[in-house]
């Protein structure tokens, strides 16, 4: 069974402790949680605001766990909040880059954002953002 991404609607419903903490510090009013699951284990969670109302998505925060690094988990999540955004009508999806823990380097996680399609903000040089195409 491949890798899901699964709907959270509350930081609570997420299993993994480290990964409800982290939902919890970024969940906001308009906040959604995205949740990479594997055969019934969480991997990773992205937590997506919605603000469609002004054509924009957010991410406030991609945290994969570190057993499950380097297997595309967070490229799946990044992936499936940009589907979700532009089913919600947004233009563009913005970012600030952080490193969470000691890994990856804001260096190395701009360059991954790079080669997502992310592009510094003119408006905001702290956020990245990526334009999203217009459904038909």
């Amino acid at each position: 069974m491949p890798i899901k991404i699964e709907q959270r609607s509350s930081p609570e419903d997420i299993q993994n402790p480290l990964l409800r903490y982290r939902a919890q510090r970024g969940h906001g009013g308009r906040s959604i949680e995205f949740v990479a699951v594997d055969h019934g284990i969480e991997m990773g969670m992205l937590s997506y605001e919605d603000r469609s109302d002004t054509f924009l998505a957010f991410i406030y925060e991609i945290f994969v766990l570190p057993q499950f690094r380097k297997r595309g988990v967070a490229a799946m999540l990044l992936s499936h909040a940009e589907m979700f955004a532009v089913r919600q009508q947004c233009q563009a999806v913005r970012l600030e880059p952080r490193p969470l823990d000691e890994t990856p380097e804001l260096s190395q996680l701009e360059s991954w954002y790079r080669r997502t399609g992310y592009l510094r903000s003119a408006e905001y040089p702290k956020l990245m953002e990526k334009s999203l195409p217009i459904p038909d």
